[in-house]
């Protein structure tokens, strides 16, 4: 009972805090270094051992479908459970009950991004007899931004920002990985609900042996749900890249074919990097560039496909999401969408 075999990314919300971004694009699909989030995801999965995966659609599902298909191509199986009204991530993990056998599973947001292992969990998830777990990230840096998750000192759930059983000894960040047992599903409904709502205070309150927490340790963890968020963690997690981060060589590579032609100067398979432009590391460059002579990209420029520099630009710790095409010659800590650029 220690293996988890399958898992769920909630991949269903509208992604509003990203706006205009998620407007034609579906939150999953909005690239963080220039990698899809929704891949992030399916990387911590796949890392654990956990192959078999399903995702909730709402938003543009077929963005998402026509892009992984059955994940055969990232050595994966992938299915999917539409929802035509949105549920939630208690509905809609119950819409998709029948995808799941007498095993625990994984269940994981797509709006942050870590090099959690979760494996080492599993075990200790069921010898535990929890039914629900949750995963938690201590970081002082970042943790007043963000509500706080508490347990006891046996490491049971007690205190939640709408629900609190007891005063905690020890508080967290949820990283947004939950590891759920099969019993879970007798506490939700098919509507549209929350599963920090309506599963983790009722466990709290009436099964308090059953809802607990994991901390993890020596791992980042990144959010990338709205836009001063996603920028700061962008540049973040280029130093990563650069300092050698397993996990996001092997998206840079593997599964997408972006090589390192130079320390820190990353491009996108046979892509030429551009002539008469002067480049300085860390710097992303997508496919399909159009940029001008005389251009400097970098340090910290991230630009996705089908993007346009105009002549003589300084591009520097920018992010341009796909096809933008930016009408300032000098920019510097922004996010570029379209002909916009948008307020952190």
């Amino acid at each position: 009972m220690s293996d988890f075999k399958k898992g769920m990314i909630l991949a269903a919300g509208l992604g509003t805090r990203l706006l205009p971004i998620t407007k034609k694009m579906p939150k999953p699909m909005v690239p963080v270094l220039n990698i899809p989030n929704i891949l992030f995801g399916l990387e911590t999965l796949k890392r654990a051992g956990i192959k078999e995966v399903i995702l909730n659609l709402h938003h543009l599902p077929y963005s998402l479908e026509n892009y992984l298909a059955d994940g055969k191509q990232f050595g994966m199986h992938i299915e999917y459970s539409r929802e035509n009204t949105l549920l939630g991530t208690g509905g809609g993990l119950k819409k998709a009950e029948s995808f799941f056998d007498k095993d625990s599973f994984a269940l994981v947001n797509c709006d942050f991004i870590s090099n959690i292992d979760i494996k080492p969990y599993f075990s200790q998830h069921n010898a535990r007899g929890a039914w629900a777990s949750m995963i938690l990230h201590q970081d002082e840096t970042i943790q007043q931004f963000y509500a706080k998750v508490g347990c006891d000192t046996a490491g049971r759930l007690i205190s939640l920002p709408r629900c609190e059983t007891a005063k905690p000894v020890k508080t967290g960040i949820f990283t947004g990985v939950h590891l759920l047992s099969p019993e879970i599903f007798r506490f939700l409904e098919e509507t549209p609900s929350g599963i920090n709502e309506v599963l983790y205070p009722r466990l709290m309150k009436e099964f308090p042996d059953k809802a607990g927490t994991f901390f993890t340790e020596n791992n980042y963890w990144y959010d990338t749900g709205e836009r001063f968020p996603f920028w700061r963690s962008s540049m973040a997690l280029l130093d990563k890249l650069v300092a050698g981060d397993s996990m996001l060589r092997d998206l840079m590579t593997d599964w997408l074919g972006y090589e390192e032609v130079k320390k820190g100067v990353w491009v996108f398979g046979k892509e030429k990097v551009p002539a008469d432009v002067e480049i300085h590391g860390p710097v992303i460059l997508g496919k399909n560039l159009r940029v001008a002579p005389k251009s400097v990209l970098g340090p910290y420029a991230i630009l996705a496909d089908d993007c346009s520099v105009p002549h003589r630009a300084e591009i520097t710790k920018t992010i341009a999401m796909p096809g933008s095409t930016l009408t300032q010659d000098r920019v510097a800590d922004c996010l570029w969408h379209g002909e916009a650029l948008l307020p952190l």
